[in-house]
């Protein structure tokens, strides 16, 4: 047992492209944020602001606001034991959860963790695309379990949808939960205001079914030039049964850049000199993710080979 107070310990999840990232990084620069042990899966995705790094090395960042940011590798046990013998300079361990990962079973974890204050489970919603997820024969199952095990919904992106849309979406979102909805703004969300939203939430046992769901990841090298044009090209019109894709690759100019795809919406960005060193740190390559066991990536690999500059 611990000779110290248990961290709390926050769960933020939802499906691929709700916003995930854009959250942690509001939350990583709050000035007035709790000293907060954020636990990733990619470091590169969050993109820390570089004023904010105080010292970092391959599996750690310190931030000069108190957070640390922890990148998980093998173990989350590991990775948690690692923060709980730092509790000194933490107030609070927050964990991004994997787009297709199960908030149940992180959640029991918490519970099975002395070295954990269980909290909620703060579930990101994309509005445009929930209903269509949720109705996917790959992935519905996986999208309404995360809602319906939440402690918190988030709803984000209402505003790329008509005014009268809105409505409707946080309907039907009520009818798998009843927990509380935020609305995201363009104003910041911070932790302290996310953990006051979700004060009244649920107390949902743990003792649940969990959801058996499979996504299948192929990894294209990318060592040799590509042409950002056609990347777009071929991604904008790709099969909804590629869902995202992540990565580094240097384009026709020479440019290091960072591709980002998630539900049809493709962003490809030059990167930083910073960010520039710490890429070419790895090897540069791209990720995809399918829920599709039959997701036929070899003509996905054909058409990418098309786009060698």
């Amino acid at each position: 047992m611990p000779n110290h107070p248990a961290l709390p310990f926050t769960i933020i999840g939802g499906y691929l492209g709700a916003g995930k990232t854009t959250l942690i990084n509001q939350m990583l620069s709050d000035p007035n944020a709790p000293r907060i042990g954020l636990l990733v899966n990619d470091f590169g995705a969050i993109n820390i602001d570089a004023t904010l790094i105080e010292a970092e090395d391959d599996d750690v960042i310190s931030l000069n606001n108190g957070c640390i940011c922890c990148k998980l590798t093998d173990s989350l046990g590991d990775a948690v034991d690692m923060l709980a013998a730092r509790h000194a300079e933490l107030d609070h361990i927050v964990l991004e959860a994997s787009g297709v990962s199960d908030p149940t079973r992180l959640k029991a974890y918490a519970h099975g963790n002395p070295l954990l204050q269980p909290g909620p489970v703060v579930t990101l919603v994309d509005c445009v695309n929930v209903r269509t997820q949720a109705n996917d024969k790959f992935v519905k199952h996986l999208v309404r379990h995360q809602i319906q095990h939440a402690d918190l919904l988030l709803l984000t992106k209402q505003d790329l949808l008509d005014p009268s849309a809105f409505e409707p979406v946080s309907d039907w979102i009520k009818t798998l939960s009843s927990a509380p909805q935020v609305r995201a703004t363009e104003a910041p969300i911070t932790l302290l205001s996310l953990l006051e939203a979700a004060w009244h939430f649920a107390d949902h046992t743990t003792e649940e079914s969990w959801v058996d769901h499979t996504h299948v990841s192929w990894h294209y090298p990318a060592t040799q030039r590509l042409s950002r044009k056609m990347i777009c090209d071929i991604l904008s019109t790709a099969s909804s049964g590629l869902v995202r894709a992540k990565g580094w690759f240097t384009d026709e100019r020479n440019a290091l850049c960072l591709l980002q795809f998630s539900q049809g919406r493709v962003e490809i960005t030059e990167a930083t000199e910073s960010a520039s060193r710490d890429a070419a740190a790895r090897s540069s390559g791209l990720v995809f993710l399918s829920p599709d066991p039959d997701f036929d990536f070899s003509a996905l690999n054909d058409l990418l080979d098309s786009c060698k500059a």
